[in-house]
C-alpha cells in the first residue's frame, strides 16, 4: 500500500514529535491493514501531507521566479513555462486526481476524531477540514475545466 499512497518515506515518527498526537491507534485492524494506521489525516497521508504543505511554497517560488524572469529580455524561457505549468496546474491537479480516494478516506477517518483540544488535534482537524474543501471542490473543478462541453 505504500506505493499506492505515495509513501516515499515514513514520516510518522517525525509528525508525532512535531504535533504530539494523543493516540495513534487505527480505527480497527481492517483499516490498519489497508494503510490507514491512525485516525489522523496527517499520519494517514504520510509523504503526501508533506507535499500538500509544501505546495503553497512551490506556488510562491514559481510566482517569484515569474516576477524575476519578466525583467529579463528573453522572457520566453522554456524551463520557466514548464515550472509554472507544473506548479499551478499539472502537478497540483495530478496530485489531487491520483490521490483523491486517499485524501477522502483520510478526511473521513479524521472527521471521526475531530477535536480542538491539543496542538496536534487542532492541526490535524484543520488539515482535515481543508481536505474536505478539496474533496468537495474537485468534482466541480473537473466539470468546469474538462466537462463543460458535456450535455447532461
Amino acid at each position: 500500500m505504500g506505493i499506492v499512497q505515495f509513501g516515499l518515506f515514513d514520516p510518522t515518527d517525525i509528525f508525532n514529535k512535531i504535533f504530539k498526537f494523543d493516540s495513534v491507534e487505527p480505527l480497527n485492524d481492517t483499516f490498519d491493514s489497508y494503510g490507514y494506521p491512525s485516525l489522523y489525516a496527517v499520519l494517514n497521508l504520510g509523504t503526501l501531507s508533506a507535499f500538500i504543505v509544501l505546495l503553497p511554497v512551490l506556488w510562491a517560488i514559481s510566482w517569484c521566479v515569474n516576477i524575476i524572469v519578466r525583467g529579463v529580455k528573453d522572457y520566453e524561457l522554456s524551463w520557466h513555462k514548464k515550472l509554472d505549468q507544473f506548479v499551478f496546474f499539472n502537478g497540483t491537479f495530478v496530485c489531487v486526481d491520483e490521490s483523491y480516494l486517499l485524501l477522502a478516506m483520510s478526511a473521513v477517518l479524521n472527521s471521526y476524531y475531530l477535536k480542538f483540544d491539543t496542538y496536534g488535534n487542532i492541526i490535524s482537524s484543520i488539515f482535515s477540514l481543508l481536505l474536505w474543501t478539496v474533496i468537495l471542490a474537485t468534482p466541480f473543478f473537473v466539470f468546469r475545466f474538462f466537462g463543460s462541453e458535456l450535455k447532461i
